[in-house]
């Protein structure tokens, strides 16, 4: 799979489990706080990608990692000076990112980076600044209760509830003296029911 970085490099992304962390990882304690950058996916929800940690100052810009990922098996970094990471004081480095320093703006949205490897990497600025890489994450929408007055929505868990995250199921059922019309049973799918039909209870 190839994607685009901001600059519109292109890169080749594996599609296996998150590789080991590079060994300038636990470098991070020299760097400031990381900074989050958010992407517009639709008009419902967004990613927020928490990515790369800036250079602090006394750090030189000038040298740079180039990330081989033909090689990330081994976790060898080749860098500027043709030599493995480590041999040049005070390099600037990108900062792999992780799973869990993502999340959905909506707070009912479902993350998920369902066989995808994904990463921050550096802009290769001389001038220090760090622009967001890489990354394979997608949240998915929730759905909103589709149904008539008098229904009764419950969850997996028999929970009574009015929104239902992508992947769960809700079903619908009538008060006694009631009677259902459309599926009792629906399930959603990144912001859709898979049976859009509104579910109705009619009085006897």
């Amino acid at each position: 799979m190839i994607q685009l970085s901001r600059s519109g490099a292109e890169h080749v992304v594996s599609n296996k489990n998150p590789l080991p962390l590079p060994a300038f990882e636990k470098e991070a304690k020299d760097w400031e706080t990381p900074s989050k950058s958010e992407t517009l996916v639709n008009a419902d929800f967004r990613i927020i990608s928490l990515c790369l940690l800036s250079p602090l100052s006394g750090c030189d810009p000038s040298f740079q990692c180039e990330l081989d990922y033909s090689r990330f098996d081994t976790s060898e970094i080749i860098c500027a000076n043709n030599n493995t990471f480590g041999t040049t004081a005070d390099p600037c480095y990108g900062h792999w990112s992780s799973f869990s320093d993502c999340d959905c703006v909506d707070p009912n949205g479902r993350l998920s980076s369902t066989g995808a490897t994904y990463w921050c990497q550096g802009s290769g600025s001389n001038t220090g600044d760090w622009d967001s890489g890489l990354y394979s994450l997608e949240c998915f929408a929730p759905c909103t209760i589709n149904a008539g007055s008098n229904v009764i929505a419950e969850n997996s868990t028999d929970e009574v509830v009015t929104i239902v995250k992508d992947g769960e199921y809700v079903k619908y059922s009538c008060p006694d003296g009631y009677t259902g019309i459309g599926t009792s049973q629906v399930t959603c799918s990144d912001g859709v029911w898979d049976d859009p039909t509104q579910f109705v209870c009619l009085g006897e």
